[in-house]
């Protein structure tokens, strides 16, 4: 028996005209695409007894199931690409279109026919301002049962009502999606973003929340203007938008600030994030020839660590951005000090060295012939040593304050290394001193200025030697990084106190009883005006790692 026998056998047309009023009432009273077409679907099965899908126009070419009471798995994933099945036809010819055997003329394709076993069909267009939205169509699993005239007729009416809600719920999700979603980059927004975050929260996953901050957008709106800075966060964007993926969701706050959401990530993923985020803006840097480097202030949370509600993680997260600016302020301002300082320093002491220079350069010249002659002694010799060590210090001294212009050129690095150990081993001879060389980089030529970085290598050897008195162990290592390469200095000696390791590049500060103070201040000079950058590492008595990057 068919639905229309269970509303006692024969509706009249004024019980279908009820009917139709009820639908339309329903369809009026709601704007959500979603709850439109569920309201729909059950409508029609109740009232009517008949199962329905509804098909919409998603472009010109692609006509998608949206919704659909016989086979609600194929829902927003099945496309019509024949053209001889009934919604493809519907939309084609703009007017209804009634299959009496399905079998004959499917209405899907044929493995899903016989699964949902549908015997006759009628499809409606759906059109609104002469606008075709898509189609309806109306399943009657009966053989024994067709559609009849004044049932197409009245079907056709709720097909104009709802191509009509439809078109209302089509433009309240095109309202939606642009209220979701930040104009500029087109990433989901701050708004957008809020939501997902008490989704997450009420489904109890676990997640982390990363937040990139760019940094001095002002600095960027300077040299390169509105737009300029609007494409460079446009560019941005995309290498955000390349994370995105099942376990991840990229959003843009505005104003340089965007950030991923990762579900069950460890802290590791994060890293990892991150790591690919600032290779790639480098990369974009280079790209764009930009004269200011791009830089990024990073923070994170982690539910249900860092907070159990929304609004406390978000909170937690704005307080460790601004805790990680701060630091990073922080480090800036003291990087000026200590260039104000240094600067100050050249200032009152450039004219020391040079008066004591040249008088030194005499006093040595005489001790030499003093020496050749004979005419030597016990205290002579501690004098020439120590007149050695002064010249040494004012050497460094106006090397500090006034850095000689850099006269880069292709030199072998490997070359560099050997020719500085051989120099700084050969100066200072200390007993047991074993020098283990593990060259990793495959092409070790590098552009730089050789006479400057033979000082560097120098200096740090000689600060591994002085740090192992009774003799241990030097390893030179260098390695090939994605874009340039990496030296790294290691010695097994007395190693640095934790905390004197922040101060050991600034000028004057040694741990040493015989020392100014200026070696590793000189190397960080030279190191930095190359480009490249040093770090060191040290556990008490483990010994010392001295890393310098040169990028490529």
């Amino acid at each position: 028996m068919t639905g229309l026998e269970k509303k006692n056998t024969v509706c009249s047309e004024l019980d279908y005209l009820g009917l139709l009023f009820e639908i339309h009432t329903r369809l009026s009273s709601s704007i959500d695409l979603e709850e439109l077409t569920a309201n729909l679907k059950s409508t029609i099965q109740d009232k009517f007894g008949l199962a329905v899908a509804i098909y919409l126009q998603e472009s010109e070419k692609d006509l998608v199931l949206f919704a659909s009471s016989i086979a609600p798995q194929l829902e927003k994933k099945y496309k019509v690409t024949d053209s001889s099945l009934l919604a493809a036809q519907v939309v084609h010819k703009k007017q209804a279109v009634y299959i009496e055997n399905a079998l004959s003329s499917p209405v899907f394709p044929e493995e899903v026919s016989n699964e949902v076993g549908v015997c006759s069909a009628l499809g409606l267009p759906l059109i609104d301002d002469k606008k075709v939205l898509g189609t309806i169509v109306f399943f009657q699993p009966h053989f024994q049962r067709t559609f009849s005239s004044n049932e197409v007729r009245l079907y056709e009416a709720l097909a104009g009502d709802l191509a009509k809600a439809l078109s209302n719920a089509l433009l309240f999700e095109k309202v939606k999606s642009l209220a979701y979603k930040d104009p500029l980059t087109g990433l989901k927004n701050f708004q957008a973003f809020q939501d997902t975050l008490n989704n997450l929260i009420t489904s109890e996953s676990g997640f982390s929340i990363v937040i990139i901050d760019l940094d001095d957008v002002n600095d960027f709106n300077i040299f390169l203007g509105y737009q300029g800075t609007n494409d460079l966060l446009i560019r941005l964007a995309l290498v955000i938008k390349s994370f995105e993926e099942g376990k991840v969701s990229v959003f843009s706050f505005g104003g340089g600030v965007f950030v991923l959401l990762l579900l069950g990530e460890s802290i590791n993923s994060v890293k990892t994030y991150l790591a690919s985020f600032q290779r790639q803006t480098e990369a974009l840097s280079v790209e764009l020839r930009l004269n200011k480097a791009i830089s990024f202030t990073f923070a994170s949370v982690k539910y249900p660590g860092d907070g159990k509600t929304g609004q406390e993680l978000q909170t937690n997260l704005f307080k460790e951005l601004d805790k990680a600016k701060r630091a990073k302020k922080a480090a800036k301002d003291e990087k000026q000090r200590r260039a104000e300082k240094l600067a100050l320093v050249g200032q009152l002491a450039s004219g020391f060295a040079n008066e004591i220079y040249n008088p030194l350069t005499v006093l040595k010249g005489y001790f030499q012939l003093m020496r050749h002659q004979g005419h030597w002694s016990n205290y002579q010799e501690t004098i020439y040593q120590e007149l050695e060590r002064i010249e040494k210090l004012a050497r460094d001294f106006i090397l500090l304050t006034k850095p000689t212009a850099i006269k880069k050129k292709t030199v072998n690095l490997h070359e560099l290394l050997d020719t500085a150990c051989f120099v700084a081993v050969s100066k200072n001879p200390v007993h047991k001193i074993d020098v283990k060389k593990e060259y990793k980089a495959q092409n070790p030529m590098i552009f730089a200025d050789p006479a400057q970085v033979l000082q560097v290598l120098k200096n740090l050897y000689c600060n591994a030697l002085e740090a192992m008195p009774q003799g241990g162990i030097i390893t030179i290592s260098t390695f090939e990084l994605p874009k340039g390469l990496q030296i790294e200095i290691t010695d097994n000696g007395v190693g640095i106190p934790p905390d004197s390791l922040h101060k050991i590049f600034e000028p004057f500060y040694t741990s040493k009883e015989q020392g100014a103070g200026l070696g590793l201040a000189l190397v960080q000079q030279i190191v930095q005006a190359h480009g490249w950058d040093i770090e060191a590492e040290s556990y008490p008595g483990r010994g010392s790692k001295f890393v310098i990057t040169i990028p490529r």
